[in-house]
């Protein structure tokens, strides 16, 4: 379940995280993925999900913590960061090691929905 820091756990965690990264059908070459940001976790207690501009020094606001792995791999399919096995399974190794990041490519509103706190 996501929870955004500082407030009571939601119980519609779902439901955020396909507003956050939402699909479109048709895309336009405007809603395309166009913003490259790096996504990165860690398990304490419950998995702390961090985010930062492809840079890795410019933190964004949002801050997300969930309980289950399978928030964070759809996060990653969401961002399209499974393009190719090796991501997989690189992503399947930080999860079983308890910590890690990838990229990811956002599109326009879901990098907005990101800045925001």
């Amino acid at each position: 379940m996501f929870e955004q820091e500082g407030q009571a756990p939601h119980t519609a965690a779902h439901g955020q995280i396909r507003l956050l990264f939402a699909y479109t059908q048709g895309m336009s070459r405007y809603d395309r993925p166009s913003h490259q940001v790096y996504m990165y976790f860690f398990k304490r207690g419950g998995w702390q999900v961090q985010f930062t501009e492809a840079d890795l020094k410019t933190p964004l606001p949002r801050k997300l913590t969930c309980t289950d792995p399978e928030k964070i791999r759809e996060l990653a399919r969401r961002g399209e960061a499974w393009g190719t096995s090796e991501a997989r399974q690189m992503l399947e190794h930080a999860i079983e090691t308890g910590r890690g990041g990838i990229y990811l490519r956002l599109t326009p509103e879901q990098y907005a929905k990101l800045r925001r706190s």
